[in-house]
């Protein structure tokens, strides 16, 4: 009985956790550090070259994994 209280209190206090940590605001939020930002959807040239390679590399691994060729993957 005490196991089943002791779980029932340590599961409300959980549910009261996270729907308190979902009841904030962002409208009080300091933006002034961000001022002037712009946002765009391009990423600079050299990281996307940068990205096309590990993912490449991501790839032969995979493929190597698959084929259970330690040689390969190292």
């Amino acid at each position: 009985m005490k196991k089943q209280i002791l779980n029932l209190t340590l599961g409300l206090s959980l549910i009261t956790f996270g729907i308190q940590a979902q009841d904030h605001q962002h409208s009080n939020m300091d933006m002034k550090d961000h001022e002037g930002m712009t946002m765009t959807d391009q990423a600079p040239q050299e990281f996307q070259e940068q990205l096309a390679n590990v993912y490449s590399s991501s790839l032969q691994m995979k493929e190597a994994f698959v084929a259970s060729d330690a040689k390969q993957v190292k």
